[in-house]
């Protein structure tokens, strides 16, 4: 894993561009499906079909990585964090897995974070946040796959 920060997501909140709940007035920025599970070391993540809120011509991808709450930066999993982009499409299948190495002493020691962000490819500017979900993963069950949406 390497720790670095995400410069897309610290400029945009900087700026206040990326939504909490409260900016979005009750209407939903989408729903995606998500299974999450961890056995000996690895936690799996596996991203399903998403419907997302925005202009048709958006370009979303998905980035999947632990955040620290210690350092405020992301632990990314070298060569297996993010998905592709589907050009146009506000209903992209993401149909990706993502297993990111992390003991389970590391994730409690250390307070670590799940985030999926959706992202709007960019390519004259930074990308621009469309959507995402972050959970603590202190109190996740240690084992058997939890399945569910994410967003709502």
């Amino acid at each position: 894993m390497e720790e670095k920060d995400e410069p897309n997501a610290r400029g945009r909140s900087l700026k206040g561009k990326i939504k909490t709940e409260a900016k979005y007035k009750g209407v939903s920025p989408g729903n995606l499906n998500i299974k999450v599970s961890y056995e000996s070391g690895c936690l799996t993540v596996t991203l399903g079909a998403a419907q997302l809120s925005g202009k048709a011509s958006q370009d979303p991808y998905a980035l999947v990585y632990l955040l620290s709450s210690e350092t405020g930066l992301g632990l990314f999993q070298k060569g297996n964090n993010k998905t592709r982009t589907f050009r146009s499409n506000l209903k992209p299948d993401f149909n990706t897995e993502f297993k990111l190495m992390v003991s389970s002493s590391e994730i409690i020691l250390r307070n670590l974070s799940l985030v999926v962000a959706i992202w709007d490819q960019d390519t004259d500017s930074r990308d621009d946040y469309m959507a995402g979900i972050r959970v603590g993963l202190r109190d996740f069950p240690l084992g058997p796959p939890m399945i569910g949406r994410g967003f709502n």
